[in-house]
């Protein structure tokens, strides 16, 4: 879609106040798109951390395994992922974490979200999935949609696409007009700001259907990695057709997996963090950025840039660091209230997204809060 460009006419303005105009655009444009020098940046190794347990409306909710979690600022923060009573969504306003009740805002309530992302406040994001119908002589088993719920600010809407026994669990974009989402058996979809198309990656995972599947976009290029058991791959969309750039069996001895998912950075690089440490892609290359002896570890559950340059990263064993300049430093250990599952931060305050078990289906989801 092209920029419409208007010429305007008939102004004859002094050039003074033609310059006044363009000084004042710029200063604007200056201001909007760097920190200020004022700014403060709260260190992360001077945190004060608190310990947020989230409490559902329905007490009879015994399992939870929220996934995901995502802020436009650190007082409005949200939380997604898996209950056995369905879906669940919190948010937290600054002061304290609030359960959204799905049906109350005109959303099925067989929605399963899996991830969350947005653009503001007024433009987020879940990806996930909506069941349907009975499978025909199953009558306790759904078929299912690959389905998203948006919130534009005001209300919440649900999304489904046309595309049967497949879910969406990972969304993300570079602008709202430009935003991509993955899911199982190499399911990928487009929005260019109005409508949804989908598409597909590779062959079907047969033993294992619903593989992950990350999706980013990066200098015109869109990426993908996804697992399918024992091996990872690792995908570029060039010229509209999908090219394989590399596979690897996860488990022997390779030093990579393309199990996890895709970051870009401030300074426009294109990460993937997941299995065996954080790589940079670029073109149809990619390099290992965690050095020998620097390791995280099994797997980095999640990577966040909380100011240029500067990152927090988690291992899902319950663990979290500092990342910069190469440099791996640990912060922190949550091991002990269970495993992490993401990270979301900004340059004040850093939540830590941990579930843990409490024995058979049993579970509880926690929020480490660090300002």
């Amino acid at each position: 879609m092209g920029v419409r460009m208007r010429t305007f006419k008939n102004f004859n303005l002094p050039y003074i106040v033609w310059f006044e105009i363009l000084f004042v655009f710029l200063s604007t444009i200056s201001c909007n798109e760097s920190p200020t020098e004022q700014e403060k940046i709260k260190d992360p190794r001077e945190y004060t951390w608190t310990l947020d347990t989230l409490k559902y409306n329905d007490p009879t909710i015994i399992q939870s395994k929220l996934s995901s979690i995502w802020g436009s600022s650190e007082k409005d923060v949200y939380v997604t992922g898996h209950t056995d009573g369905g879906n669940a969504i919190f948010h937290f306003d600054g002061n304290k974490w609030k359960q959204i009740d799905l049906k109350s805002i005109g959303i099925n309530i067989t929605f399963r979200g899996e991830w969350i992302y947005g653009f503001g406040n007024n433009d987020i994001w879940i990806a996930g999935k909506m069941g349907q119908v009975h499978t025909v002589g199953h009558p306790y088993y759904w078929q299912s949609v690959a389905a998203l719920i948006h919130y534009n600010g005001i209300k919440w809407e649900q999304i489904e696409l046309p595309v049967l026994n497949k879910e969406f669990l990972f969304i993300r974009g570079n602008n709202p007009n430009n935003l991509w989402a993955s899911g199982s058996n190499g399911l990928v979809a487009h929005y260019d700001g109005r409508t949804w198309t989908s598409d597909s990656i590779g062959s079907s995972c047969i033993k294992h259907g619903a593989f992950f599947l990350s999706i980013m976009e990066h200098n015109n290029i869109v990426y993908a990695v996804r697992w399918c058991l024992p091996n990872g791959y690792l995908y570029a969309r060039i010229n509209n057709e999908w090219q394989l750039i590399d596979s690897v069996n996860t488990y022997p001895t390779s030093d990579r997996s393309w199990r996890g998912a895709l970051y870009r950075s401030s300074d426009n690089r294109l990460l993937f963090y997941g299995e065996k440490g954080i790589w940079e892609i670029n073109g149809k290359t990619y390099q290992k950025l965690t050095a020998a002896g620097t390791e995280i570890g099994h797997t980095t559950s999640g990577l966040v840039e909380y100011t240029k340059g500067k990152f927090l990263v988690t291992h899902f064993a319950g663990k979290l660091y500092h990342w910069e300049n190469g440099i791996l430093e640990e912060l922190q250990d949550f091991s002990s209230k269970g495993f992490i599952y993401e990270i979301w931060a900004n340059s004040k305050e850093a939540f830590v997204l941990i579930n843990k078990p409490g024995g058979g289906i049993f579970s509880t989801t926690y929020v480490y809060h660090g300002k």
